[in-house]
């Protein structure tokens, strides 16, 4: 454990440990080697920075390229029906015109030449006008005929190199911030200014500080592509969460509608009971009032008819007693 703890913290150790392993892998017969840059990406990002110091600038550019094969330009181009499947292509379903743009003028032109205000052009920047001095050339003017006491004169012009540059450059001018191009061209000329970069081949020291911008180049492009698919990803999420909001309010306000209208018969519906409840309190009411006269009524008649009877029994009595009373003759009966 102590072991893989200081191979893991000492990176010396590490990249030691490598080589010896990348040695025993080259004296292996072909069936039995081992493809160690895989195991690269599962590494710590410190461990992965020192070993990218021992890797040479064209393994790095092999492995960007390999990576990212809408990059690459010549014969080893995929097709692009490959290229384009599943919006695997930025440059065919991500970026547009002004993206492709701003890729091309931040990322090759302004990273090689820079603008000059009082001379109104383009010209080297420092770096490398350094490293593309021009030629000089001593030549004799000539006119009409040979003039035999002329001083000779030194021409200068343009570093090779810098005249493949600025061809380019003029090739495909940045005007109003947006290439100068046909439509059907625009998408490619970062791909065109990259190869430029990566192939042209002068002299050693040249040929290295060129690939070291064609990397550089790449990588910036990639972390711009990866922003933009970022970006995309958090657009896309924010609509989502947008569409979910507005259906969210949208089902709120439908709910809400839906329990005003419910209220609203609900309160008819509370209404007409309250009105079919008064008028059968009133009908009932107005029963019980019927039924209370007639049976006052009823009383009153009960209690005439009683009266009567007892009236008629009285009269009745009375002529009994009458009757009796002449019959017998021994006067009213004391009852």
């Amino acid at each position: 454990m102590s072991t893989l703890f200081n191979t893991l913290t000492t990176p010396k150790r590490y990249i030691s440990l490598i080589e010896r392993e990348l040695r025993k892998d080259r004296l292996a017969p072909p069936s039995e080697k081992r493809d160690f840059m895989k195991f690269i990406p599962f590494l710590p990002a410190e461990l992965r920075r020192e070993i990218f110091k021992f890797i040479d600038i064209d393994t790095r550019i092999s492995m960007m390229l390999e990576k990212r094969p809408y990059l690459v330009r010549g014969t080893e181009r995929l097709p692009d029906e490959t290229l384009n499947d599943n919006q695997k292509n930025p440059f065919h379903s991500l970026l547009n015109g002004s993206n492709i743009s701003n890729i091309y003028l931040n990322g090759f032109v302004k990273h090689i030449f820079e603008y000059n205000e009082k001379k109104r052009r383009w010209d080297l920047k420092p770096e490398p006008k350094k490293l593309l001095k021009p030629d000089t050339i001593t030549s004799i003017p000539t006119g009409r005929g040979v003039n035999l006491r002329s001083e000779p004169q030194t021409l200068h012009y343009n570093h090779t190199v810098h005249s493949a540059l600025d061809a380019f450059r003029k090739r495909y001018p940045i005007i109003n911030n947006a290439i100068s191009a046909r439509w059907n061209e625009i998408s490619n000329v970062p791909i065109c200014a990259l190869s430029l970069l990566l192939k042209i081949k002068y002299n050693s020291e040249i040929d290295y500080y060129l690939r070291k911008k064609g990397l550089k180049f790449m990588i910036a492009m990639d972390c711009y592509i990866q922003n933009k698919y970022e970006q995309n990803r958090i657009k896309r999420e924010n609509a989502r969460r947008e569409r979910q909001l507005q259906n969210e309010k949208w089902k709120m306000l439908a709910a809400e509608k839906e329990t005003r209208l419910y209220n609203k018969l609900k309160a008819k519906a509370d209404k007409k009971a309250a009105a079919a409840t008064a008028k059968a309190e009133k009908r009932a009411t107005a029963i019980a009032k019927k039924a209370a006269t007639a049976t006052a009524k009823a009383e009153k008649r009960a209690t005439a008819i009683a009266k009567k009877a007892a009236i008629a029994t009285a009269k009745e009595v009375r002529n009994n007693e009458y009757y009796l009373n002449q019959i017998m003759g021994f006067g009213r009966l004391n009852l």
